[in-house]
């Protein structure tokens, strides 16, 4: 027997005939970032939990490598999440403080239990084994804010003693020893501000007294070389960076440095000190980066030992990218050479004592090719499949596009057309791509996502995605929406469809040049059928434009329920057409999605002529989709949130049916939130991609 031959017969049965791990329903596919990062918070053990206001909590067990989204499947059900705080020496307990009260968990993110239901709380620390503490506001927006105690594990909570005054509260420390010694900072936050001055109590919080600061303070750090010895610093009345030191837990202060930021000590060298000021980590400011020295009150001994411009900031080229709040930098419990911050889009570490700084959120697979860690607090706003193509349109991130079904992405936001962004972002609310040239795509980008958008166009975008022109002439200085293509119309001189200002605008050259059919108001969305009838929908209802008649007659057909009171641009809390899919199947056969109260989906057999409703009991139900392949499947999607967050249990995020809308199952399950806006589904019927707020894209196997 040859001895290859010989090797396998005593290797014994394949490998692959041995079962695997499951497959995941749905996968995300996402560049990484996004949106807003309130916090990161480091753990024992590797953990880390980046908190966001979109997708709820994220937890890494191995220092920002992999992430898992936390959601509903834990026992949450909040979306808006603004930080943590680990158990000082028990792993599996720790908090997260909310819009909404605190939640905990004694199993290391498994399960969460509601522990203090109420308020806005801000942060959370924790004092010892038994004692936490919380920033609690009665609402998001206060400056009315109050600290919260726990003695029993952060099981029970009551307030301590009234403020000295309004205060909006951004952070907490706690004294490393003593349980009845912590300071509240307070100042200027992201919703709500107030003096930036530094409280203490020593009595458990039975008292507070602001503690009086040459300046407005920035952070506090107990000093390892002495009992009750604490570093602070302060802003000075030019806004200097200033580095403070108190002996008696922050009662007298001495000036030690003229610098200044969030405090960063060593306990292998005490006395020692690092800073970094994210709030200036811009390339040209001179209190940018991580510096250090062993003696601080020594002018000489301060080194810089890293900065903005040789940092790594992931697929971002914005000067902003590592800008962050103070309060949002975490250290190491177990690694005094690791720090963590969040900016408003990202997370940055650095593992080695500030010499590098790099992204946590994402990782660069291959030239230009961009693929998420899986941290994602994104505001998916459009889907659009291409054979080979999958592009995505976000606001803040903007238009991307990826060439393996989500895998790996790469931004193709324009700097002339992004006004602020500089191309490192952007508003993208509509991408169409031409079925019969798979690569020719047309998109719209914008700085602000109520703003003027501009309309591009690209043959082939490249390998870089940069290879694109401007269309558009015609069009007014307004959001543009809903782009979609007559099928029937020439190759290489489309006729396509779009809205601005709440109107119907067409083209018949490509998109070159623009001209208004429908001016009446409340229109979001356009679709074009196979047979090349034209549909328009919003708030204005569902209206019809039969192939063959004038560009300008336009009828109302849908039902009085598919109306709403007109918005300037759709949102969380309008009433009207979300969506239009014409039937691939049947000429002439439309469904309809109807967001609001009273609505749903409908289904028409011949234009609009009469409908047939196709009721979900779901009260949020966004986009619809027909199977391309499957007669009679349809897919569609729900979300309580759409441009900020929220999450109603009613909802299953993705819907099914194989029986034309007669009967639903819910399609959901393995989403870290019930949230589905966008949706496409791939030409060959192979793939289903939704888009959630928050989690972002998903991928889920049709066939």
């Amino acid at each position: 027997m040859p001895l290859l031959l010989l090797a396998a017969a005593l290797a014994g049965p394949p490998l692959a005939h041995q079962p695997g791990p499951p497959v995941p329903l749905w996968t995300r596919i996402n560049p990484g970032g996004g949106g807003w990062f309130a916090r990161v918070t480091a753990g024992p053990g590797g953990r880390i939990v980046a908190a966001s206001d979109l997708g709820g909590a994220y937890i890494s067990r191995d220092d920002g490598q992999r992430w898992q989204a936390l959601g509903p499947r834990q026992g949450l059900t909040t979306t808006h999440v603004a930080g943590a705080a680990f158990h000082p020496s028990d792993p599996g307990v720790w908090l997260l403080a909310v819009d909404g009260g605190i939640w905990r968990t004694g199993d290391d993110g498994r399960r969460f239990e509601l522990v203090l239901d109420g308020g806005y709380v801000e942060a959370a620390a924790w004092s010892s084994d038994r004692v936490a503490w919380a920033a609690w506001h009665p609402l998001w927006d206060s400056p009315d804010g109050e600290v919260w105690r726990s003695d029993d594990g952060g099981l029970t909570w009551a307030p301590t003693a009234p403020l000295p005054g309004p205060r909006r509260l951004l952070t907490l420390r706690a004294h490393p020893t003593d349980p009845d010694v912590a300071w509240a900072i307070a100042g200027e936050g992201r919703f709500a501000g107030g003096p930036r001055d530094l409280l203490r109590t020593d009595d458990g919080g039975l008292s507070w007294v602001a503690l009086p600061l040459p300046g407005e303070v920035v952070d506090l750090t107990p000093d390892l070389s002495a009992l009750d010895a604490v570093w602070i610093t302060v802003d000075d009345a030019a806004g200097d960076g200033v580095l403070l030191r108190s002996a008696d837990l922050g009662d007298h202060v001495q000036r030690v440095a003229d610098r200044g930021g969030v405090i960063w000590t060593d306990p292998r060298a005490p006395g020692a000190v690092r800073l970094l000021d994210p709030r200036w980590s811009f390339p040209w400011d001179p209190r940018e980066g991580i510096w250090s020295s062993p003696t601080p009150q020594v002018p000489a001994s301060w080194r810089k030992l890293s900065g903005a411009a040789t940092w790594d900031p992931g697929w971002s080229t914005a000067y902003w990218a590592f800008t962050s709040e103070a309060f949002a930098v975490s250290t190491d419990p177990d690694d005094p050479d690791h720090l963590l911050w969040a900016t408003s889009q990202f997370l940055y570490g650095t593992d080695d004592g500030g010499l590098h700084v790099g992204p946590r959120h994402t990782d660069e697979v291959a030239p230009g090719r961009w693929r998420s860690r899986g941290v994602d607090n994104v505001v998916a706003v459009e889907l659009e499949a291409a054979a080979g193509e999958l592009w995505a349109g976000f606001f803040d991130l903007g238009l991307w596009r990826s060439r393996d079904l989500g895998d790996t992405w790469t931004p193709c936001n324009l700097a002339a057309t992004t006004g602020g962004w500089l191309g490192a972002g952007g508003n993208t609310w509509s991408v169409l791509t031409d079925p019969a040239r798979p690569r020719t795509v047309w998109a719209t980008q914008a700085e602000a996502s109520d703003g003027p958008a501009a309309l591009i166009r690209a043959d082939d975008s490249g390998p870089s995605c940069a290879a694109w022109s401007a269309a558009g002439a015609g069009l007014p200085a307004a959001p543009l929406l809903g782009l979609s293509l007559d099928p029937t119309s020439p190759v290489g001189d489309r006729t396509l469809y779009l809205t601005a200002e709440g109107d119907v605008w067409r083209s018949d050259d490509d998109g070159a040049t623009w001209r208004r059919v429908l001016a009446h108001g409340g229109f979001h969305v356009t679709a074009v059928g196979a047979d090349g009838t034209t549909w328009a929908g919003g708030e204005a209802g569902l209206w019809v434009h039969p192939a063959g008649t004038p560009e300008t007659w336009w009828a109302e057909v849908g039902l009085p329920a598919m109306r709403g009171p007109i918005f300037s641009l759709p949102g969380e809390w309008w009433k009207g057409v979300y969506d239009i899919a014409p039937d691939p199947h049947r000429p002439g056969a439309v469904w309809v999605s109807v967001f609001g109260p009273g609505g749903g989906l409908w289904r028409s057999p011949d234009r609009g002529q009469t409908w047939e409703p196709r009721r979900l009991d779901d009260p949020r139900v966004r986009s619809v989709r027909v199977d391309p392949v499957a007669p009679g499947v349809v897919y569609a999607t729900a979300s309580s949130a759409w441009a900020s967050g929220g999450y109603d249990p009613a909802s299953a995020g993705v819907w099914r049916s194989e029986d034309d809308g007669l009967t639903w199952a819910p399609w959901g399950a393995g989403l870290a939130w019930p949230l589905g806006v966008p949706m496409t589904v791939t030409p060959d019927g192979r793939w289903l991609v939704i888009g959630a707020q928050g989690p972002g894209l998903y991928r889920r196997r049709l066939r």
